[in-house]
């Protein structure tokens, strides 16, 4: 039973990929990285470090965080349409790395964030502009995550085959939050030692291994494509074609 469950679908899913399933790991293990790492110091950050109270950091993530991460989700499926599996793939593993800095900006006091609120006005809404920051900031994340996830998915979807889908969907999902969980307490060691500006720059800087493995991916599907197209069909002849050269032959 375990070989049929576990080895014949791995066994299928590196035959298929041979040695891409390298990268195919490798997106795997650090696409959702940057998010799943911080995830569980995401409110001792806002309401001991930022002073936030609890019902502010609530509506903020989980009201209004909610409606930007169907938004995130939205945009990711109009941009797997229009620009496709990789493109979308690769640009997920972007912002998802880069709203790590609106974290580490809001951490140093936020001067970026307030200068972006400054120029489109949004600090004259009259909403606290300390609220401001904050909602700009998890509309940031919460965008980006929805995008990378949203891209995510249809890329594991993209690997898994007919055949054995349900158990590779399940066997790679699994691995998504695998580093970032064993990742936490050296990192909730650097919150201690070098503060948050320090961490949510380490982060986003880890975001960029995701990044590399997504281009390397989209080399590695473009080539197989272009392999895919140069190589000659071959269709097996039937039995009465066979007996037809045959007596045409004779």
């Amino acid at each position: 039973h375990a070989y049929s469950a576990l080895l014949l679908p791995l066994a299928d899913l590196i035959a298929r990929l041979r040695w891409g399933v390298i990268i195919a790991l490798g997106i795997i293990l650090t696409y959702r990285l940057t998010d799943s790492i911080w995830g569980p110091f995401a409110f001792p950050f806002y309401l001991t470090e930022l002073q936030y109270s609890a019902d502010e950091v609530a509506f903020a993530s989980k009201v209004f965080g909610v409606f930007m991460t169907i938004a995130g989700i939205a945009i990711g499926g109009l941009l797997f349409v229009t620009l496709g599996r990789m493109p979308t793939l690769l640009l997920g593993a972007v912002v998802a790395a880069a709203t790590n800095l609106l974290y580490a900006d809001l951490a140093a006091g936020a001067p970026f964030i307030d200068s972006f609120a400054n120029i489109f006005g949004l600090n004259n809404l009259g909403v606290d502009p300390r609220m401001v920051r904050l909602m700009i900031a998890i509309s940031g994340e919460n965008i980006a995550g929805g995008l990378a996830g949203a891209a995510y998915v249809a890329y594991l979807s993209s690997i898994a085959s007919k055949e054995y889908s349900a158990v590779q969907y399940a066997l790679l999902s699994s691995l998504t939050l695998l580093v970032g969980s064993l990742g936490r307490g050296g990192l909730g060691e650097m919150i201690e030692t070098d503060g948050y500006v320090a961490v949510f720059s380490l982060t986003a800087a880890l975001g960029g291994i995701a990044v590399v493995f997504c281009i390397l991916e989209w080399i590695r599907a473009a080539h197989a494509e272009r392999r895919e197209e140069a190589a000659p069909e071959l269709v097996p002849q039937s039995d009465a074609a066979r007996a037809t050269e045959g007596d045409t032959a004779a």
